[in-house]
């Protein structure tokens, strides 16, 4: 046997009693989520221990779920700033705000797949606003790619207006993602 094998029982062991991994260490060294993997091939027979720490599931979403809160209030300033440096004529500046944004909404997005992952929620049949989450992402990376678009025809007042105009409204509508995530979190782990 191999310990991806042994990895994946003490998985779906946690996941009957709805708790995750948050470390595992063999033969006493910590590993790494890449490490991880490549150890997922070595002989179980080739290791004296296999320590896993676990945490329960709804703890682990629950901290996902503060944290996209707390990045999404760092996102309504990030765009506030954005729309601002535009219209004072400091593209520069405003650029690398859109590069941080960009970057930003991508880390959220993640974060909110990952806990519907670990919640077992099909973002496809999961509506927020009478749409799937999925449509919600779609949008955006539509509103991300129109942005890019703008930046590279150096359209920085389209730039700024998207940021202002496009962006407000998205994340009250993230907001409304974390809350239904958590709800769903209050009614399958709680």
């Amino acid at each position: 046997m191999v310990l991806g094998t042994v990895f994946e029982r003490i998985d779906a062991d946690l996941a009957a009693r709805k708790r995750m991994m948050v470390s595992v260490s063999v033969d006493g060294r910590a590993l790494s989520p890449e490490e991880l993997g490549e150890e997922s091939a070595r002989s179980a027979d080739s290791v004296h221990t296999v320590q896993v720490r676990s945490e329960p599931t709804a703890v682990l979403v629950d901290r996902e779920l503060t944290d996209v809160e707390g990045r999404l209030a760092a996102l309504s300033q990030t765009a506030r700033e954005i729309a601002a440096l535009f219209q004072e004529g400091k593209t520069a500046d405003g650029l690398d705000g859109c590069k941080r944004a960009a970057e930003e909404w991508i880390g959220i997005v993640s974060s909110e797949r990952r806990a519907a992952d670990a919640l077992q929620l099909n973002l496809d049949g999961f509506h927020v606003e009478d749409k799937p989450i999925t449509t919600h992402h779609e949008e955006l990376n539509q509103f991300l790619q129109e942005a890019l678009r703008a930046m590279e025809r150096n359209d920085y007042v389209l730039l700024g207006d998207l940021f202002e105009h496009e962006l407000a409204p998205r994340l009250d509508t993230e907001l409304k993602i974390v809350n239904a995530l958590r709800d769903s979190l209050t009614e399958n782990l709680a």
